[in-house]
Protein backbone atom coordinates (compact mmCIF):
# COMPACT_ATOMS: atom_id res chain seq x y z
CA UNK A 1 0.00 0.00 0.00
CA UNK A 2 1.30 3.17 -0.94
CA UNK A 3 2.06 6.12 1.97
CA UNK A 4 -0.02 8.75 -0.14
CA UNK A 5 -3.21 6.79 -0.17
CA UNK A 6 -3.52 6.46 3.91
CA UNK A 7 -5.97 8.23 5.48
CA UNK A 8 -3.70 8.79 8.10
CA UNK A 9 -1.12 10.60 6.30
CA UNK A 10 -3.76 13.12 4.85
CA UNK A 11 -4.89 13.84 8.45
CA UNK A 12 -1.37 14.72 9.57
CA UNK A 13 -1.15 16.87 6.92
CA UNK A 14 -3.64 18.74 8.43
CA UNK A 15 -6.44 18.13 5.47
CA UNK A 16 -9.05 17.39 7.78
CA UNK A 17 -8.57 20.52 10.03
CA UNK A 18 -11.95 22.14 10.52
CA UNK A 19 -13.77 25.42 12.03
CA UNK A 20 -17.28 25.30 12.98
CA UNK A 21 -19.52 28.23 11.42
CA UNK A 22 -18.61 30.61 14.26
CA UNK A 23 -14.45 30.36 13.66
CA UNK A 24 -14.08 28.04 16.78
CA UNK A 25 -12.00 24.44 16.27
CA UNK A 26 -14.94 22.45 15.47
CA UNK A 27 -16.57 19.41 13.14
CA UNK A 28 -18.58 20.62 11.06
CA UNK A 29 -18.38 19.45 7.73
CA UNK A 30 -19.48 22.68 5.86
CA UNK A 31 -15.98 25.21 6.98
CA UNK A 32 -13.10 23.02 6.04
CA UNK A 33 -10.60 21.73 2.86
CA UNK A 34 -11.30 20.24 1.07
CA UNK A 35 -14.82 19.14 2.52
CA UNK A 36 -16.11 15.81 2.54
CA UNK A 37 -13.05 13.68 1.06
CA UNK A 38 -14.26 11.39 -1.72
CA UNK A 39 -11.59 9.02 -2.51
CA UNK A 40 -7.82 8.69 -0.75
CA UNK A 41 -4.93 10.77 -1.68
CA UNK A 42 -2.74 10.72 -4.49
CA UNK A 43 -0.03 13.12 -6.08
CA UNK A 44 -0.36 15.01 -3.59
CA UNK A 45 -3.85 15.95 -3.78
CA UNK A 46 -7.19 15.05 -2.24
CA UNK A 47 -10.40 15.33 -4.26
CA UNK A 48 -13.58 16.18 -2.27
CA UNK A 49 -17.04 18.27 -1.83
CA UNK A 50 -18.19 20.86 0.27
CA UNK A 51 -20.74 18.58 1.49
CA UNK A 52 -22.13 15.26 -0.08
CA UNK A 53 -24.11 15.29 -2.95
CA UNK A 54 -22.86 18.79 -3.97
CA UNK A 55 -22.82 20.40 -7.35
CA UNK A 56 -19.29 21.97 -6.22
CA UNK A 57 -16.03 20.30 -6.78
CA UNK A 58 -12.58 20.93 -4.55
CA UNK A 59 -8.82 19.53 -5.41
CA UNK A 60 -6.66 20.28 -2.53
CA UNK A 61 -3.11 20.62 -2.59
CA UNK A 62 -2.13 18.88 0.45
CA UNK A 63 1.63 20.81 0.00
CA UNK A 64 1.08 24.37 0.06
CA UNK A 65 -2.53 23.72 2.08
CA UNK A 66 -4.87 25.51 -0.63
CA UNK A 67 -7.63 24.31 -2.65
CA UNK A 68 -9.68 24.99 -6.47
CA UNK A 69 -13.25 24.92 -6.05
CA UNK A 70 -15.17 24.22 -9.34
CA UNK A 71 -18.69 24.15 -10.26
CA UNK A 72 -19.48 20.83 -12.26
CA UNK A 73 -22.46 22.00 -14.35
CA UNK A 74 -20.33 25.43 -15.47
CA UNK A 75 -18.22 23.02 -17.80
CA UNK A 76 -20.72 23.10 -20.25
CA UNK A 77 -20.94 26.78 -20.26
CA UNK A 78 -24.36 28.09 -19.68
CA UNK A 79 -26.30 26.03 -17.81
CA UNK A 80 -28.45 23.35 -19.18
CA UNK A 81 -31.73 22.01 -17.91
CA UNK A 82 -31.39 18.29 -19.46
CA UNK A 83 -28.01 17.82 -17.10
CA UNK A 84 -28.86 17.18 -13.68
CA UNK A 85 -25.80 15.01 -12.52
CA UNK A 86 -22.11 15.22 -12.13
CA UNK A 87 -19.68 12.91 -10.13
CA UNK A 88 -16.11 12.07 -10.56
CA UNK A 89 -14.78 8.75 -11.57
CA UNK A 90 -12.45 6.58 -9.87
CA UNK A 91 -10.16 3.88 -10.95
CA UNK A 92 -8.50 0.78 -8.53
CA UNK A 93 -4.56 1.00 -7.93
CA UNK A 94 -1.97 -0.94 -5.61
CA UNK A 95 -5.03 -1.03 -2.89
CA UNK A 96 -6.73 1.95 -3.00
CA UNK A 97 -9.61 3.88 -4.82
CA UNK A 98 -8.45 6.50 -6.45
CA UNK A 99 -10.06 9.70 -7.99
CA UNK A 100 -7.30 11.73 -9.77
CA UNK A 101 -3.81 11.23 -10.90
CA UNK A 102 -2.35 14.48 -10.24
CA UNK A 103 -4.56 17.57 -11.01
CA UNK A 104 -6.20 15.43 -13.19
CA UNK A 105 -9.85 13.54 -12.99
CA UNK A 106 -12.91 11.99 -14.86
CA UNK A 107 -16.26 13.60 -14.52
CA UNK A 108 -19.25 11.88 -15.48
CA UNK A 109 -22.50 14.37 -16.42
CA UNK A 110 -25.82 12.55 -16.65
CA UNK A 111 -28.11 14.29 -18.81
CA UNK A 112 -31.62 13.21 -19.73
CA UNK A 113 -33.21 14.36 -22.98
CA UNK A 114 -36.39 11.90 -23.36
CA UNK A 115 -33.34 9.34 -22.68
CA UNK A 116 -31.06 8.79 -20.30
CA UNK A 117 -27.11 9.81 -21.41
CA UNK A 118 -23.73 10.30 -19.76
CA UNK A 119 -21.03 12.19 -21.10
CA UNK A 120 -17.96 11.83 -19.35
CA UNK A 121 -15.14 15.30 -18.71
CA UNK A 122 -11.41 14.51 -18.51
CA UNK A 123 -10.20 17.94 -17.05
CA UNK A 124 -7.31 18.95 -15.63
CA UNK A 125 -7.00 21.72 -12.32
CA UNK A 126 -3.68 22.77 -13.24
CA UNK A 127 -4.82 25.14 -16.42
CA UNK A 128 -7.39 26.60 -13.53
CA UNK A 129 -7.48 30.61 -13.03
CA UNK A 130 -9.14 31.19 -9.83
CA UNK A 131 -10.63 34.47 -8.39
CA UNK A 132 -9.33 35.64 -4.46
CA UNK A 133 -12.03 32.89 -3.23
CA UNK A 134 -10.40 29.89 -4.86
CA UNK A 135 -13.28 29.43 -7.01
CA UNK A 136 -12.20 28.35 -11.03
CA UNK A 137 -13.11 31.08 -13.62
CA UNK A 138 -12.17 29.39 -16.84
CA UNK A 139 -14.11 26.05 -16.20
CA UNK A 140 -14.40 24.87 -20.29
CA UNK A 141 -10.57 25.69 -20.28
CA UNK A 142 -10.41 22.93 -17.75
CA UNK A 143 -11.56 20.05 -20.40
CA UNK A 144 -9.17 18.19 -21.93
CA UNK A 145 -11.31 15.68 -23.68
CA UNK A 146 -14.96 14.88 -23.77
CA UNK A 147 -16.42 11.97 -24.79
CA UNK A 148 -19.09 8.71 -23.72
CA UNK A 149 -16.70 7.02 -21.33
CA UNK A 150 -13.35 7.58 -20.26
CA UNK A 151 -11.96 5.99 -17.64
CA UNK A 152 -8.62 6.74 -15.56
CA UNK A 153 -5.88 4.09 -14.55
CA UNK A 154 -3.01 4.13 -12.52
CA UNK A 155 -0.54 4.99 -15.00
CA UNK A 156 0.08 5.34 -19.05
CA UNK A 157 -2.67 6.06 -21.21
CA UNK A 158 -6.77 6.57 -20.46
CA UNK A 159 -8.99 4.86 -21.91
CA UNK A 160 -12.16 6.22 -24.37
CA UNK A 161 -15.06 5.63 -26.32
CA UNK A 162 -17.08 7.38 -28.66
CA UNK A 163 -20.20 5.22 -28.71
CA UNK A 164 -18.61 2.81 -31.78
CA UNK A 165 -14.81 1.67 -30.59
CA UNK A 166 -12.61 2.36 -28.18
CA UNK A 167 -9.47 3.74 -28.30
CA UNK A 168 -6.32 5.58 -25.76
CA UNK A 169 -6.11 9.07 -25.01
CA UNK A 170 -2.88 10.71 -24.29
CA UNK A 171 -2.11 13.09 -20.88
CA UNK A 172 -3.38 16.25 -22.75
CA UNK A 173 -6.39 14.69 -24.04
CA UNK A 174 -5.64 13.86 -27.39
CA UNK A 175 -6.29 10.37 -28.91
CA UNK A 176 -3.11 8.12 -29.44
CA UNK A 177 -1.99 6.70 -32.60
CA UNK A 178 -3.33 3.33 -32.50
CA UNK A 179 -5.80 0.58 -33.61
CA UNK A 180 -9.42 1.28 -32.49
CA UNK A 181 -10.71 -1.93 -30.46
CA UNK A 182 -14.25 -3.77 -29.57
CA UNK A 183 -12.56 -2.90 -25.56
CA UNK A 184 -9.55 -2.30 -23.94
CA UNK A 185 -8.07 -2.08 -20.41
CA UNK A 186 -6.04 0.43 -18.50
CA UNK A 187 -2.33 0.26 -18.63
CA UNK A 188 -0.75 -1.13 -15.12
CA UNK A 189 2.77 -0.74 -14.86
CA UNK A 190 3.24 -0.81 -19.34
CA UNK A 191 0.70 -3.39 -20.14
CA UNK A 192 -2.66 -3.36 -20.66
CA UNK A 193 -5.67 -5.74 -22.45
CA UNK A 194 -6.94 -4.81 -25.46
CA UNK A 195 -10.00 -6.70 -27.72
CA UNK A 196 -9.44 -6.94 -31.09
CA UNK A 197 -12.90 -6.82 -33.09
CA UNK A 198 -12.37 -10.27 -34.19
CA UNK A 199 -13.64 -11.36 -30.50
CA UNK A 200 -9.56 -12.19 -29.74
CA UNK A 201 -8.04 -10.42 -26.54
CA UNK A 202 -4.24 -10.04 -26.05
CA UNK A 203 -1.77 -8.08 -23.42
CA UNK A 204 0.01 -5.70 -25.45
CA UNK A 205 2.78 -3.30 -24.15
CA UNK A 206 3.13 0.20 -24.67
CA UNK A 207 3.66 0.67 -27.96
CA UNK A 208 1.19 -1.96 -28.59
CA UNK A 209 2.70 -4.64 -29.21
CA UNK A 210 1.36 -8.36 -28.25
CA UNK A 211 3.36 -10.22 -25.56
CA UNK A 212 0.54 -13.33 -25.22
CA UNK A 213 -1.10 -15.49 -27.06
CA UNK A 214 -4.91 -14.81 -28.41
CA UNK A 215 -8.04 -15.44 -25.80
CA UNK A 216 -11.42 -15.41 -27.00
CA UNK A 217 -13.41 -12.94 -25.22
CA UNK A 218 -16.70 -10.58 -25.02
CA UNK A 219 -14.77 -7.73 -22.57
CA UNK A 220 -11.48 -7.26 -21.12
CA UNK A 221 -10.73 -5.17 -17.81
CA UNK A 222 -8.32 -4.18 -15.18
CA UNK A 223 -7.83 -3.68 -11.70
CA UNK A 224 -4.39 -2.75 -10.59
CA UNK A 225 -2.07 -5.80 -11.81
CA UNK A 226 -5.08 -8.14 -12.32
CA UNK A 227 -6.12 -7.97 -15.89
CA UNK A 228 -9.24 -10.07 -16.64
CA UNK A 229 -10.77 -11.77 -19.69
CA UNK A 230 -14.44 -12.33 -20.21
CA UNK A 231 -16.33 -15.06 -22.15
CA UNK A 232 -19.82 -15.48 -21.17
CA UNK A 233 -20.01 -16.86 -17.99
CA UNK A 234 -16.61 -17.69 -18.16
CA UNK A 235 -13.56 -15.43 -16.76
CA UNK A 236 -9.87 -15.94 -16.86
CA UNK A 237 -7.11 -13.65 -14.93
CA UNK A 238 -3.75 -12.18 -16.29
CA UNK A 239 -1.88 -11.37 -13.42
CA UNK A 240 1.67 -8.71 -13.91
CA UNK A 241 3.87 -11.90 -13.92
CA UNK A 242 1.85 -12.73 -17.43
CA UNK A 243 0.33 -16.27 -15.39
CA UNK A 244 -2.96 -17.55 -16.32
CA UNK A 245 -5.63 -18.41 -13.71
CA UNK A 246 -9.02 -19.11 -13.89
CA UNK A 247 -11.67 -18.45 -12.35
CA UNK A 248 -12.18 -20.17 -8.82
CA UNK A 249 -8.60 -20.91 -7.91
Amino acid sequence: MRAEGAAIEVTEEGAYATFSSNGSAGTSIFGYDPGCPVQSARDGYIVGTPWLEASLLRIHDLNAGESIQLDMYSLEGDPVDCIYGFWPQSYYDCGQWYINRGTSLVLRGSTYDGTEEQMDFLIDFSRAQTDASGDVTNEQELVLAKYPYIKLAGDGYYTASDGEAWFYLDEQGNRVDSPEWADCSGFYQGYALVLEKDGMAYLVDRDFNKVTEGYPADSVSQAGGMFCIAKGDEQTFLYMGLQETPEGD
